[in-house]
């Protein structure tokens, strides 16, 4: 009995041929290859290819085609087979090649495998209308029978099967089996497996597990890490290491346990979903894509919770576990529990507009009371995919599958329906017991109406019916050359399936009275349908639309159409939408607006500008997203137009990216652009102005530009590159005040020679218009305060140094004057050879007035000597040497001293 699946992944080599599973397909299924490429057995990446195709060969035929996959973005390339990549059965080869630039990667060639699907409408041994309910109460149990996977995407094999459901379905211990090599020396040393016995074969690579239906039922676990496994084979003859690997690899399987069926009923969410117990706390909401919102109220609480029951009890002394798909407009926690348990850990919810799957398991030791219900409870608002919700026994949960008294009473139904068949199937009601019976034990099997599928040929080879008077009578006759068909009508309606349906002509499906409704049809005609109808939805605006809408597929795009919605804008911004202009300049009153969808992208006309409609051949379209662009770069790329509106990113409760490998570009063509940070949290308008003046300069300014408050720079773009300080209105200003800790400069001036400069604070230091700095003090953070010149340090009066002009030398007031006089200063040491007693008789002292005081009005008799009256050994430029004149004046004290002490001696 062959497996299939609907995906593979395949690991292809450029240079070697890698272990890949068997692809097997049943022919037209949706199916996927998800493909990754190594050279040589190291993984190459293809996350930069320009273009991946599939190059396909059918064996025997020699057919050939190529298609297009595309890199899913995190892993792998996926190839989606088309209809031409399953035209004939049997066995095709492939080669899978990636493209960039100039360059082609292609892989060795693979191969698989196409099945006839025997359940095909159309089929030579397909008969009657009793045989497509035989089959569709089969397609029933075969879903479920194919989910029987162990792997999170293939669900449980067990729930279909009454019985079965109950002892192989259920959660328990795997029974682990030695290991084989192959799959031959399994069905050799195993013929007569039991239920849940689960060994490793090596070639394969995979764990198996035996199901019990029938000789070939080993299913492989997917997902199942064989690594330690292949370890164990690797190093077998080194005995210490096996025995630490099998031993490890033991105590993980004792611990594990294996989910299977779901004991939660009604999670397909085709009825109303309701839960056993629950209080106001939680609100419980199913749209119309059978979507359940569960959402907390203003009464919920961090104790609130709801309750469901269970079909059946839950074991103790083992594991439950519960998975879903969800997605949530807030982060939030979510917990469960099964009767009296503790809740389970936290489960973080995270915010997401995409269905997530989270999974959950707790320990059922503790567990004594209410084993059958299950109780939620979660922080923030969840919307539940619907056929994801699941609660089964064992640590690792399972794909979804519906619960047993979900199957049962699907098969109810079906048995319902072959009741209500008309009295000539009577006679074959007791074989329709008999196929549910035996569907209810054991899953359904393919055999239980092919042994008489001869015979029921001829006794129902035709049926009559009556539908309003309309009288038809039907025959099926199947031969070679001949059409298979089968067509079921009631009152209500008129079933029809067929290996092909062709329609001659205009084809129009009415629906009122038998007339066609102007505003609610369906026409066929050719290559193009045109749908109309009334519809009512509501928009992101909260508004209830009642309207007319028309989708019309031709020329190879879709346009969708309101045929009053240019009255929507036309009345809502007082904007002439409603009176088109034509290319001849005139007028025409038209209310359609209309979405083309197209191989090339998506916009408000046809040619997704608007050009070919627009009188001045100008771009008119609302807007246009454009897929393979060339707009912003060589390669291909999406881009998003709008001739006079705006394009809008809005994310009301989360965040914009614009994450990009290369440069990110903000273009304004006209105008500046403006950023406003905190809009919603901080009062007035405060708003980032970027733009460029007319003298090609940069200016970034940051305020309320209408009432000319803020501040700003302008960035020259010259070859003296200058930033200047501008006020609100973008004009380089004196009144801007940089307000800043620390500035480190070459060079500080005025700003045009003009003005003034000011440290302190206008009028206590400035740097005037020479280069002298002016200051009503000066403090040093350091011990000492030092002041570099070439020259000497003067002080004077306000006018500093006056080019040559008069100035002012003013006095220096300290505690102390020292003079540096230390020998690591100096050279040319010798003793003083000036007659000091000369130079002190021949220095006269003066008095006199300073000329800078009288002008002042201050009038102080002065002491001292004249700088022209003394010998130059006194004189230091224009200025006296006070440290000489003391020296020289200290010398001739001591020669005096020298001649007392001389007078006293003879004088004794």
């Amino acid at each position: 009995m062959p497996k299939f699946n609907n995906t593979y992944v395949l690991k292809l080599d450029v240079k070697q041929q890698n272990p890949n599973p068997q692809i097997k397909f049943v022919q037209y299924d949706s199916a996927y290859l998800y493909i990754e490429l190594y050279d040589g057995g190291r993984k190459m990446e293809l996350e930069e290819g320009e273009r991946f195709t599939v190059s396909i060969e059918h064996e025997e035929t020699g057919t050939r085609n190529t298609g297009l996959a595309h890199y899913d973005g995190e892993q792998f390339v996926v190839y989606e087979l088309r209809h031409a990549d399953m035209q004939y059965t049997g066995k095709y080869k492939a080669r899978f090649a990636s493209y960039k630039d100039r360059e082609r990667v292609t892989s060795l060639v693979f191969r698989y495998e196409v099945y006839e699907d025997l359940e095909q409408i159309g089929d030579v041994s397909e008969l009657t209308m009793l045989q497509e309910l035989f089959i569709e109460t089969e397609e029933i149990g075969r879903v479920t029978q194919r989910q029987g996977e162990y792997a999170e995407d293939r669900g449980d094999y067990a729930n279909a099967a009454g019985d079965y459901a109950n002892t192989a379905g259920d959660s328990r211990m795997m029974n682990w089996i030695p290991y084989v090599k192959t799959i031959q020396e399994r069905s050799e040393q195993y013929p007569n497996p039991n239920n849940g016995d689960t060994l490793y074969v090596i070639d394969e690579n995979k764990v198996f597990r035996y199901d019990g239906i029938d000789a070939m039922d080993w299913e492989p676990i997917a997902g199942w890490d064989t690594s330690v496994i292949q370890d164990i084979y690797r190093t077998k003859e080194d005995k210490v290491v096996v025995k630490k690997l099998t031993d490890d690899l033991r105590d993980e399987l004792r611990a594990l346990t294996v989910g299977g069926r779901n004991l939660l009923g009604g999670t397909s969410f085709k009825s109303t979903f309701t839960p056993t117990t629950s209080d106001s706390a939680f609100t419980f909401n199913q749209s119309d894509e059978k979507e359940l919102t569960v959402t907390p109220t203003g009464s919920y609480t961090t104790s609130s919770y709801y309750g469901i029951k269970l079909e059946k009890q839950v074991e103790p002394n083992n594991f439950a576990s519960v998975s879903f798909y969800a997605k949530a407009n807030t982060q939030g926690t979510f917990n469960f529990k099964i009767g009296n348990l503790e809740w389970s850990q936290d489960l973080e919810i995270e915010a997401s507009n995409e269905f997530k799957k989270y999974k959950l398991s707790i320990p059922t030791t503790h567990l004594t009371e209410r084993k059958d219900y299950v109780y939620f409870k979660h922080s923030n608002a969840i919307v539940i995919q619907p056929m994801s919700l699941k609660v089964e026994e064992g640590n690792r949960p399972t794909t979804w599958t519906p619960s047993y008294m979900d199957i049962m009473n699907e098969f109810k139904r079906v048995d319902g329906e072959i009741r209500r068949i008309d009295g000539t199937l009577g006679s074959h009601n007791d074989r329709i017991t008999g196929l549910e019976t035996e569907m209810s034990t054991n899953v359904v099997k393919k055999n239980i109406y092919e042994r008489d599928r001869q015979a029921n040929t001829e006794k129902f080879a035709q049926i009559t019916q009556t539908a309003e008077g309309l009288e038809s009578v039907v025959g099926r006759k199947v031969g070679a050359e001949e059409v298979k068909s089968l067509i079921n009508q009631s009152a209500e309606r008129i079933k029809i399936k067929a290996s092909n349906i062709d329609f001659n002509g205009m084809t129009s499906f009415k629906n009122t009275e038998n007339k066609l409704d102007p505003n609610a049809f369906i026409q066929i005609n050719g290559g193009a349908i045109k749908s109309r109808g009334y519809y009512e939805r509501i928009w992101r605006d909260g508004i209830k639309r009642n309207r007319i809408q028309e989708i019309n597929i031709e020329d190879g795009m879709v346009r969708i159409s309101d045929p009053q919605g240019d009255l929507i804008d036309n009345e809502t911004y007082g904007y002439d939408f409603v009176n088109d202009l034509q290319k001849d300049g005139t007028r025409q009153y038209n209310t359609w607006r209309s979405l083309y969808y197209s191989s090339d992208g998506i916009s408000t006309f046809r040619d997704g500008s608007g050009k070919n409609y627009d009188h001045q051949g100008r771009i008119v379209s609302s807007g246009t997203i454009e897929f393979f662009s060339h707009a912003y770069s060589k390669a291909r790329g999406l881009t998003m137009y709008s001739a006079f509106g705006a394009i809008g990113l809005q994310a009301t409760g989360g965040q914009i990216h614009l994450d990009a490998a290369a440069t990110v570009y903000g273009r304004s063509r006209q105008s500046d652009i403006r950023l406003r940070p905190h809009e919603n949290l901080r009062s007035g308008t405060n708003e980032f102005a970027f733009g460029v003046s007319s003298d090609n300069s940069g200016r970034l300014v940051f305020g309320d530009l209408s009432k000319k408050l803020g501040a700003g720079f302008r960035f020259m773009k010259s070859k003296n590159p200058t930033i200047y300080g501008l006020d609100a209105s973008g004009s380089a200003s004196a009144a801007v005040t940089l307000n800043i800790g620390r500035v480190q400069a070459d060079k500080i001036t005025s700003r045009n020679g003009k003005k003034s400069v000011y440290f302190n604070g206008e009028g206590s230091g400035n740097l005037a218009n020479s280069n002298v700095l002016i200051s009503s003090g000066i403090k040093t953070g350091g011990n000492s305060f030092y002041v570099g010149v070439d020259g000497e340090l003067r002080v004077t009066d306000k006018r500093g140094y006056n080019r040559g002009k008069s100035i002012t030398y003013k006095p220096v007031r300290a505690s102390k004057l020292n003079s540096v006089s230390s020998r690591k200063y100096k050279t040319n040491i010798e003793d003083l050879k000036l007659d000091t007693l000369e130079l002190l008789k021949k220095t006269k002292v003066k008095q006199y007035n300073l000329k800078s005081d009288l002008e002042e009005g201050y009038k102080k008799t002065k002491y001292g000597v004249i700088l022209e009256d003394v010998d130059e050994a006194l004189q230091e430029g224009d200025a006296i040497d006070v440290y000489t004149m003391t020296s020289l004046l200290w010398d001739a004290v001591q020669k005096q001293q020298a001649k007392i002490e001389e007078l006293e001696r003879k004088l004794k």
